[in-house]
């Protein structure tokens, strides 16, 4: 059986598929899986032992050339697990004229064969929505929700050298999806001062001199110049506890069961989608009409009291 899985969001979505893949070698263990994803979020999965082939997908001139190659593969199952209609995943679906096609048709359209529109539940995390998706291959997962990941041995060995000497640390995460999940400068430098282990900041590209700034001169805060996500990733397996607002590092954390302290918003529908999953986890939700960054340091410093570090 050939199988292709859509997922062309971001690093967040691809790990939150990841269950995917674990689950329909395990029922179905001489399955090809290939997976269609995106510039953005294909690297968090290129060393996945369950994956065949990994194609990825780009709004350009080659669209139309992947469409075609695609379709030559022959899939026997198509799916999209994605919890909304997109005229996106329709016409990719349509033209791959794989036998099954899982995922959720619009209104004016049947073009999943095995739609997934009854399925989504508002109450279950995204992973459980996406794990739906295989129930029609006679799939039903029972317990275990947790993403997997397979960091790289060069991220590996770059994130020992980097922790040589400084051990097993609070992980803070500075970095966010938007603006309203950024904390203020003091805020960080607050909830560092009041955390006596070493702290290891991780943060994307851009934030760096907004990380030298929290860091400032404070000797117990180590700065994290990750060369890409899979050195997050090597890096998060290794933390004593992650500190971070709503965004993928979450999930990196879930998938190694690492105590979580997750900062996110006001919105039950979010938290509810996209909590963290580790056995020891916190979430700190802002207050209604407040975003994130409007948490307080003195609310975080207590949650962080109630890990056992």
């Amino acid at each position: 059986m050939k199988i292709l899985i859509v997922q062309i969001g971001l690093y967040g979505d691809m790990v939150l598929t990841t269950p995917l893949f674990r689950e329909i070698h395990t029922k179905y263990p001489d399955a090809q899986i290939h997976i269609l994803a995106s510039r953005k979020n294909y690297k968090i999965i290129e060393s996945n032992p369950h994956i065949q082939k990994i194609w990825i997908y780009e709004k350009n001139l080659k669209i139309v050339q992947l469409m075609f190659a695609l379709r030559a593969e022959k899939f026997d199952v198509w799916i999209d697990p994605k919890d909304h209609a997109s005229s996106e995943s329709s016409l990719l679906a349509k033209f791959s004229n794989a036998k099954i096609k899982i995922g959720w048709n619009n209104e004016e359209s049947n073009i999943f064969t095995h739609p997934t529109n009854h399925l989504n539940n508002p109450n279950h995390h995204r992973i459980e929505t996406n794990l739906a998706a295989l129930v029609p291959l006679g799939i039903t997962p029972q317990s275990d929700l947790l993403p997997e990941l397979f960091p790289l041995k060069d991220s590996e060995q770059f994130v020992e050298r980097f922790l040589g000497g400084i051990g097993t640390p609070v992980v803070v995460n500075i970095s966010a999806g938007n603006e309203s999940r950024y904390l203020p400068i003091e805020t960080w430098q607050k909830i560092c001062n009041g955390i006596r282990l070493p702290i290891v900041l991780n943060y994307i590209p851009n934030d760096a001199n907004f990380a030298t700034e929290i860091k400032g001169n404070n000797p117990n805060i180590n700065l994290f110049q990750s060369r890409s996500i899979l050195d997050a990733v090597s890096l998060i397996k290794r933390a004593r506890i992650l500190i971070s607002p709503d965004t993928s590092v979450i999930h990196i954390a879930s998938a190694f069961n690492i105590p979580t302290l997750g900062l996110y918003s006001s919105f039950e529908w979010n938290y509810i989608r996209f909590k963290p999953l580790s056995s020891q986890s916190l979430a700190i939700q802002s207050k209604e009409g407040k975003a994130v960054r409007d948490i307080a340091s003195d609310e975080i410093l207590a949650a962080i009291e109630q890990f056992s570090l």
